[in-house]
């Protein structure tokens, strides 16, 4: 559990009995930049999801080659889906580039199939989406991932979150400051820690379709 969180007031958080078995998450961030805000927002998300006692792990898209260009066994590619195979929940997080998502995160999804000999990468695991902007708020970017999301079979958490202006939302440290929208993310991030405690254990019934099965 971290304590390094002087955004956030300890007193306003739901009480939570500690689990021995910490949930595993995977955040998912859709730039390639240094310093990028998608990267400090989803840095700010590990925190506060390490917080709640989960088992975080944040993906770093640089390296990660286009899909065909490279064999499966492809080191990066490896490493995506071995994390999107350990995850129980996840967090996307992407600037609005064009009115959608970027090139960057979708290169992460589109390297993923649903499914490795058999077992799904994503179905049936929650989802929370999230999106920067430069000016305004806009949620064409959140609602698309969201859309991905629901195709794969995820259960996308009913927020979603905008940070308009992000590049006012963080101080010289890429620490995310106290504000309404840091609220909103703390939200946001425990309705996906609960959605994750909720559903686990109950994935494998949930991954069993009727119109797949054979007659007993």
């Amino acid at each position: 559990m971290t304590t390094n969180l002087p955004a956030l007031d300890q007193a306003r958080l739901p009480a939570r009995t500690p689990d021995s078995n910490p949930a595993r998450f995977l955040l998912l961030y859709g730039s390639a930049r240094s310093g990028s805000f998608s990267h400090l927002l989803v840095e700010e998300a590990a925190r506060l999801l390490r917080h709640l006692g989960g088992d975080v792990r944040v993906f770093d898209p640089v390296g990660l080659p286009v899909p065909g260009t490279v064999p499966a066994d492809h080191e990066k590619v490896k490493e995506l889906h071995e994390a999107v195979l350990w995850s129980e929940g996840q967090l996307w997080c992407s600037p609005e580039n064009y009115g959608t998502f970027s090139a960057i995160i979708k290169n992460q999804l589109d390297s993923c199939p649903p499914a490795i000999k058999g077992t799904p990468l994503f179905a049936a695991k929650p989802l929370a989406t999230v999106q920067v902007c430069g000016a305004g708020p806009s949620y064409n970017t959140s609602g698309a991932l969201a859309t991905v999301g629901r195709w794969l079979g995820m259960f996308v958490t009913p927020s979603q979150l905008c940070v308009p202006m992000v590049q006012e939302a963080f101080d010289a440290d890429g620490r995310m400051k106290p504000s309404p929208q840091y609220d909103k993310l703390v939200d946001l991030v425990d309705e996906l820690a609960t959605t994750t405690a909720v559903l686990r254990g109950h994935r494998a019934g949930l991954l069993e379709k009727y119109s797949q099965a054979t007659a007993r």
